[in-house]
This record gives structure tokens, C-alpha cells and sequence, in this order.
């Protein structure tokens, strides 16, 4: 598709001077696209690129989606090498409160109560 000016020069008329500067000052600030290519298939990562990908990525950042990714053998190490909490096997004793989980248990069993 071509602007009016564009045609008349096409078709071999003659163009005022004046019609030339307006054109040009229209044409001011605006880039020119005519080199502009896009890509039929782009690609990002070396997938191609579709909306569905585009939601799945988003999906993964958020934290919805889980990766089939297998956790890698330095994240395995680390969580073998966690502490249990402290006095996790420690009888309170103090009127048989039993437990630090079991003082936990009783507390949340309470909260749902409320």
C-alpha cells in the first residue's frame, strides 16, 4: 500500500517541491520499516516460539507449573545433609506437653477450633 504522494511519483507525474517538504515533515520521528524482516518461525532458545509456550514459561515463573527437570545431584546432597529441627525428639516434660511437633499439633488443632 502507498501514500498518494508515493503513487504520483510511481506513475511518472511531476511533484511539487512543496508536496515533497510536507511529506518529509510528516515523515519526521518515525522510523523507516521498509527494511524491517520478521521471521516466519521465530525461535527463543532454539524452540520455536508460540503463544502456548509463551503461557508455559509464565505459568513456570509463577510457580504453578512443575519442571520435568530431575533436581540436580548437588540439590539431593544438600537436602540429605539438613538438620532436623531443633528439639525435635526432646520430651518438654513441663505437665506432659509432650513433643516441641506435638505442642505444634495441639496448637494448630486449637487455632482450627476457633
Amino acid at each position: 500500500m502507498q501514500c498518494a504522494l508515493c503513487t504520483k511519483a510511481m506513475a511518472g507525474e511531476a511533484l511539487p517541491a512543496d508536496a515533497i517538504e510536507m511529506y518529509n515533515a510528516g515523515k519526521m520521528g518515525m522510523r523507516d520499516v521498509s527494511v524491517l524482516r520478521v521471521e516466519e518461525d521465530p525461535t527463543i532458545a532454539g524452540e520455536k516460539f508460540t503463544l502456548r509456550s509463551l503461557a508455559g514459561q509464565v505459568v513456570h515463573a509463577i510457580g504453578f507449573g512443575k519442571r520435568d527437570d530431575n533436581p540436580l545431584e548437588s540439590v539431593k546432597v544438600a537436602k540429605s545433609k539438613r538438620r532436623k529441627r531443633l528439639f525435635a525428639d526432646i520430651d518438654l516434660g513441663a505437665d506432659s506437653l509432650g513433643s516441641m511437633q506435638d505442642v505444634d499439633r495441639n496448637l494448630n488443632a486449637e487455632k482450627e477450633k476457633s
